[in-house]
């Protein structure tokens, strides 16, 4: 998906090699970003054997340590999307 539909809105820009080259990068690297932080904050709030031992998602861990235990209801939306890049 992602970057198919670029083309569509590409076609209504003046210059859009130029938006390309540099929106293409920009998105990769902010999503990595994204990624990246999102890790660090799971590692920072839920320790490691927690989540070695624990069978669960990582993010469901997260949401029970940060806001309580019905708060990892919560994470079903992040499962879900992780879900769908599989």
């Amino acid at each position: 998906m992602g970057f198919s539909n670029a083309n569509y809105a590409l076609s209504e820009i003046r210059d859009p090699v130029r938006t390309i080259k540099l929106a293409a990068p920009l998105a990769v690297l902010s999503v990595a970003i994204a990624y990246m932080l999102a890790n660090v904050a799971y590692f920072a709030v839920v320790p490691k054997d927690e989540i070695l031992g624990s069978g669960r998602i990582v993010a469901a861990l997260f949401f029970g340590k940060l806001w309580g235990i019905g708060a990892e209801r919560a994470s079903l939306p992040t499962t879900t999307s992780e879900y769908d890049t599989v």
